[in-house]
């Protein structure tokens, strides 16, 4: 339940979920508050919800909010719930990330008079077909219509929607992903860790439970991997989800029960885990922002592996931070993989040391967050 809040200027911050505000929105929300103003958030209760009360991000879920499927009397009935929450709280600007809060959140705002920032964290497979194009298209005209400021993630999506004419230059921010923030996300704490007897080779994907981030393909090149390096592990890391793409729990199981793969469900923390790997993967086919996993992986001093796809090339630096590989390619994944073992702890290690150094100097979250409170600071006068 939401609790009281002061009489001081508000900016509301709307996510699909929870554990993605606290995740990834913190210390964005944190600057915001030094700035003298107070945050609310809106998304759908998950076991991250308590977490954004109990350290003032003053939570309140969305009864309407199904960012899994599409349902329009339940997207209508989103837009009017939203609604009624801005005209209540009339906030100075609200933060809108993820499809669904993006357009209808967008939408809720001008119909409440209220100032809103839309953030493309990717396009995901929007432009996969000519249905969802159509669909997407008429949709994101009438969001960037209706939002003040549109924030792109990545260079590419933001001359796609340029492009194809959604909205025009001038109203976009270009910005770094989300950030990392480098001194959450270091190697100093793996020192902590006592990992002197791991003698194996850890290949780690983080993400969402979807076929779109390559993870059948990583699949694939470790039943490869698995049969001339036997002691190699690989674990998955994220979310089992629902919907058209989405990688159903018994083929997971499957993949278990094989001994291919070690499922590690959804962590609040994923530094211990990423200490205990060697490398980060993301063979991803799907439209990204900046993927934070291979952001976080960098940030703690690990080579990654990754796909000449939109938002991961923008990591990549092939053979110096890790491997590049044409998407959906098992073969030029399975021949990283093995070069990556081949060639050794302490090349592995100036990868890693390289990547780090790129995450601080082209990818740091203070950057991010600065851009944020300017292009608030300007449509609040």
């Amino acid at each position: 339940m939401i609790t009281s809040l002061k009489e001081l200027p508000k900016i509301i911050v709307v996510a699909n979920i929870s554990f993605s505000i606290y995740n990834f929105r913190r210390n964005l929300m944190d600057a915001i508050k030094q700035e003298g103003m107070e945050v609310l958030t809106l998304a759908s209760q998950d076991n991250a919800s308590i977490f954004l009360n109990e350290q003032g991000y003053n939570f309140q879920p969305l009864r309407y909010l199904n960012y899994q499927r599409i349902n329009p009397s339940d997207d209508i009935k989103l837009i009017l719930e939203l609604y009624n929450i801005y005209r209540k709280y009339k906030p100075v600007a609200i933060l809108h990330y993820h499809i669904k809060p993006n357009i209808y959140g967008s939408i809720a705002a001008k119909l409440a008079k209220s100032k809103s920032i839309i953030t493309i964290t990717g396009t995901g497979s929007m432009f996969s077909n000519n249905i969802t194009y159509n669909i997407s298209n008429i949709l994101y005209k009438i969001a960037f219509l209706c939002s003040d400021k549109v924030f792109f993630q990545n260079k590419d999506d933001r001359d796609l929607f340029i492009r194809s004419k959604f909205i025009n230059k001038n109203k976009t921010v270009l910005v770094s992903g989300s950030g990392i923030d480098t001194n959450h996300f270091t190697p100093d704490i793996c020192n902590r860790l006592d990992d002197s007897n791991n003698k194996e080779i850890t290949f780690l994907l983080i993400s969402r439970m979807i076929w779109e981030k390559g993870i059948a393909e990583f699949v694939e090149s470790a039943r490869a991997i698995r049969k001339i390096y036997p002691m190699t592990k690989f674990y998955l890391l994220g979310q089992i989800v629902k919907g058209y793409n989405s990688i159903p729990a018994e083929i997971i199981k499957e993949w278990e029960s094989e001994g291919v793969i070690k499922y590690l469900s959804v962590v609040f923390d994923v530094r211990p885990i990423i200490c205990k790997s060697d490398i980060v993967v993301l063979p991803s086919y799907y439209n990204e922002g900046i993927p934070r996993s291979l952001l976080e992986g960098m940030a703690m001093e690990k080579p990654i592996i990754t796909t000449d796809s939109v938002g991961c090339r923008d990591l990549i630096e092939d053979n110096k931070n890790g491997f590049m590989i044409p998407p959906k390619d098992i073969s030029a994944l399975t021949n990283a993989m093995k070069k990556i073992i081949e060639i050794g702890p302490q090349r592995r290690k100036e990868m890693g040391i390289f990547g780090r150094n790129k995450a601080k100097n082209e990818f740091n979250e203070r950057n991010v967050i600065n851009e944020y409170i300017k292009t608030i600071r300007e449509i609040k006068n």
